[in-house]
């Protein structure tokens, strides 16, 4: 809120060359929008609790446009007294804090390819998946001009690998074992799924008019055990089968790139150099994705 007080002010100050208002940690802003006019009110400041400030101004057309995106984006800024404190002593040339929280909801979807799984397995390409939240909470540190960001995201993600064949994932005393689905059994699929708590240090860098950002780090995953589902008819009847938990390594790094182009695309690709399953008995496999990012 403060940030979009700040540009609203300087907006005023360029349609109507006054003097910029800089209130820290105000009790309440109002701010009333229509076309081309905003209204804004400020009670209390961080100095003087019985502050008031009240100003009517006129938008151009070129600031109605960033305004009107800026509201479009859901990113929620969350204020900490510390980062307060470090945002007054370094702020960049154009006065916009350095180290921000956020809360950044947004999903990746895509398809999980194994690289050299065993061809006992049957994991078809293109029929296994990912579903991930890589930024649920961020903690941000913008470089001045803003072009170029440190992030620590905490996010989740969840990894499934399926079969069509009449194989059958067991998961027998924490290993993954194969099974056979009963005879006859048609529309046969099992499936491992791996549900992973998720810590990206990340860097992502814009181009100069914001159109194209490229962001790129390690994903540090924190494996939950891998359940194993088997789903077929038989019968005439639906059947879907629980067997068993097989145990992951405790942690494991995903390499990310992710390319975001202004209004047109958002795709990621993610490589695991190491295997998500801790199968000591069975053979192990690596895998990369490829998916799109959606905003929520």
């Amino acid at each position: 809120m403060i940030a979009f007080f700040l540009l609203t002010a300087g907006i005023g100050a360029q349609a109507q060359m006054a003097d910029t208002v800089k209130v820290y940690r105000p009790d309440s802003v109002l701010v009333i929008s229509n076309n081309d006019r905003q209204s804004i009110v400020i009670s209390g400041s961080e100095t003087n609790k019985d502050y008031y400030y009240s100003s009517d101004i006129e938008i151009p057309q070129d600031a109605r446009m960033n305004i009107s995106s800026m509201e479009n984006k859901m990113d929620f800024d969350v204020s900490f007294p510390f980062l307060d404190k470090i945002n007054k002593k370094e702020t960049s040339s154009r006065d916009n804090p350095r180290f921000s929280v956020q809360m950044s909801p947004f999903m990746t979807i895509g398809l999980l390819n194994p690289i050299d799984a065993p061809s006992q397995l049957n994991l078809s390409d293109w029929h296994n998946s990912e579903v991930g939240f890589p930024s649920i909470l961020k903690l941000a540190y913008d470089f001045p001009g803003r072009q170029v960001q440190l992030s620590i995201n905490g996010g989740y993600n969840i990894k499934r690998f399926k079969t069509r064949s009449d194989i059958r994932f067991i998961g027998e005393n924490g290993n993954l074992v194969l099974g056979q689905t009963p005879s006859g059994a048609t529309k046969t699929k099992s499936m491992i799924t791996v549900h992973s708590w998720t810590l990206s240090p990340l860097i992502s860098v814009k181009n100069s008019r914001n159109t194209f950002k490229i962001v790129t780090g390690p994903m540090v995953n924190f494996n939950r055990p891998a359940t194993t589902i088997t789903k077929y008819h038989l019968d005439d009847k639906k059947h879907k089968e629980k067997d068993g938990k097989v145990d992951t390594v405790p942690v494991t790094v995903d390499l990310l790139v992710a390319f975001d182009i202004e209004d047109f695309l958002d795709i990621y690709v993610k490589f695991a150099p190491k295997s998500v399953l801790k199968t000591d008995n069975f053979p192990s496999f690596t895998t990369w994705s490829i998916g799109f990012c959606f905003d929520l």
